[in-house]
């Protein structure tokens, strides 16, 4: 993912999904392509709204940081209240380190705007 080749990314996050339904870093790393990919042909907001679930739930919503992952599925779902709810909480709990970028991303959501992550 991280070189672009999101492609094989999503069949790499499948592939481990199958293979271990219980990790649930394959479906937060699918659901963060999903919702935030540059290349238009890899995002699904109402699939990275399921499999953010999904991993959340894995974790039993102690990754607090993943929060910010599900509000950008929603809000590439469309569903822009969703979004603002889930990154409002994700910024409850963020460090101050990630605080400055958890901001920007809660005031684009406000704005009816999904996150774009750098190609």
């Amino acid at each position: 993912m991280k070189q672009g080749d999101y492609a094989l990314a999503v069949a790499d996050f499948q592939k481990a999904m199958q293979l271990e339904p219980s990790f649930p870093n394959s479906y937060k790393n699918l659901a963060w392509l999903q919702a935030t990919c540059p290349e238009s042909e890899f995002r699904n907001g109402p699939a990275a709204v399921i499999h953010s679930q999904k991993a959340l739930q894995l974790v039993d919503y102690r990754q607090t940081a993943w929060f910010g992952i599900l509000a950008a599925a929603y809000a590439e779902a469309g569903s822009f209240e969703e979004a603002v709810q889930w990154q409002t909480k994700c910024l409850e709990n963020c460090t101050p380190k990630c605080k400055e970028e958890e901001e920007v991303r809660l005031a684009s959501f406000r704005a009816r705007q999904p996150h774009r992550d750098a190609s």
